[in-house]
């Protein structure tokens, strides 16, 4: 169902807060490498559907999101959150602010236009580590989650899909954009640490409510 409902609240413009990124990251992203003791370099928005050299994704000028768009950070840094479908870990909802080491749901608002949510990988730059989200069927996680072939790269546009997937991100990278056309709560996790206790004692999961 295509939600026509007013937005609630205006959320975070990835880029809008830093000039193209090429100049300071907005207080929120800011805060995360504060937090996590990483040095924010120039991320590029160009998505990555299978790992690269990281030196291919450390300099670049992000494209400039809509108020519509919310940003999610992907890292093992992050410690544990709750949710009505289970523990999560590993993912940030950029656009809440002061909560830069513990997840939180990712939420977005119905507009006439679906809103569309985009994960940045923010481990440090020279980190080797790639990160993804995915879907993850069910409404509670199951503590070892099997995707599918198709997920193992990027796939799909659309939150909802049962088979979309960012793929694996490179550090410093954006993932590709996903529209979130429907209300509901969807599950997602990282293909290579879904069931990894080193993230926050849980994996990484994370859960996006749309309303």
């Amino acid at each position: 169902m295509r939600r026509a409902a007013p937005r609630a609240a205006v959320l975070v413009a990835m880029c809008a807060a830093f000039a193209g990124c090429n100049g300071s990251l907005d207080s929120h992203l800011g805060g995360f490498y504060a937090a996590n003791g990483g040095n924010p370099a120039n991320p590029t928005p160009i998505p990555t559907s299978t790992p690269v050299t990281t030196s291919g994704c450390s300099t670049g000028t992000s494209q400039t999101s809509s108020g519509s768009t919310v940003l999610v950070l992907m890292s093992e840094g992050l410690t544990q959150g709750s949710s009505t479908a289970g523990p999560i870990a590993g993912f940030l909802d950029n656009a809440v602010p002061g909560t830069q080491s513990q997840p939180v749901i990712v939420t977005v608002t119905g507009t006439t236009t679906p809103p569309t949510v985009q994960f940045f990988n923010a481990e440090p730059p020279g980190a080797a580590v790639v990160h993804s989200a995915a879907a993850v069927s069910g409404s509670s996680f199951p503590s070892t989650y099997t995707f599918l072939a198709a997920q193992q790269a990027a796939n799909g546009t659309s939150i909802g899909q049962n088979s979309w997937s960012t793929g694996p991100v490179n550090p410093q990278c954006y993932s590709r954009t996903f529209t979130v056309p429907a209300t509901g709560t969807f599950l997602f996790g990282d293909l290579q640490f879904y069931a990894d206790t080193s993230v926050g004692g849980v994996g990484m999961r994370g859960v996006i409510s749309a309303q």
